[in-house]
């Protein structure tokens, strides 16, 4: 099932379909320095049948539904690095930029174009654990099904994109254990106060944070 000239608006009802790998190919460097430092870069060429993508609804715009391209090329360039200092600080970061080749549409509706990660890890004490993240998204484009084709007769359908703003979003996390069992933490996301929207027309909330008590048995 794609969305194909003959059919471009399935509804949400149709049936779901597996996303197949038909290979996967990958080549790079890794390595570390001193057993702190630590690296890997590369690229990564798939092939994948049924790849699935995120549509809204045309009745609402508000609501999703996959969309399946038939045949997909997605080449992946990645690297990422590391530092740990000692046993109280550890710091990551990764970044990943993906080519789309398509088959039925004239985007990755949906998907991001670049997606960056870093991750921050502190033990100021014994009980303590504190982390601070990064997320950074970008090129993701939305699939508006309310718009007007921009041209129907084409070989691929020409849903009117719209590329959304990157999304950021930054991460705090604080767990103190009070016991072997019990541990209590506090979580903050979205901190910068952004109208992130993973999704057209589906904006994230502002600050948000959790507070709460963990206990194992």
């Amino acid at each position: 099932m794609s969305f194909v000239r003959e059919n471009p608006f399935l509804g949400p009802s149709e049936q779901l379909l597996n996303t197949r790998q038909q290979f996967r190919a990958s080549a790079g460097v890794q390595g570390q320095i001193d057993g702190t430092f630590r690296y890997k870069a590369g690229l990564a060429l798939a092939n994948l049948q049924n790849f699935h993508l995120f549509g809204n609804q045309a009745s609402d715009s508000t609501r999703f539904e996959l969309l399946y391209d038939t045949d997909t090329r997605v080449l992946e360039y990645f690297g990422e690095v590391s530092f740990e200092f000692e046993d109280w600080y550890k710091v990551s970061g990764s970044a990943k930029y993906f080519h789309y080749t398509l088959t039925d549409f004239v985007a990755a509706f949906g998907r991001p174009d670049v997606e960056v990660r870093i991750q921050n890890e502190f033990k100021p004490a014994d009980k303590w654990l504190i982390q601070a993240n990064v997320l950074y998204l970008g090129g993701i484009t939305g699939f508006n099904a309310q718009a007007p084709l921009l041209n129907f007769d084409a070989p691929v359908i020409g849903i009117a994109p719209e590329v959304l703003p990157a999304v950021i979003d930054v991460q705090l996390h604080a767990d103190y254990r009070i016991s072997p069992r019990v541990s209590a933490f506090v979580t903050g996301n979205n901190l910068l106060n952004r109208s992130n929207a993973r999704f057209l027309n589906y904006p994230a909330r502002g600050i948000q944070g959790i507070a709460g008590v963990t206990i194992q048995f």
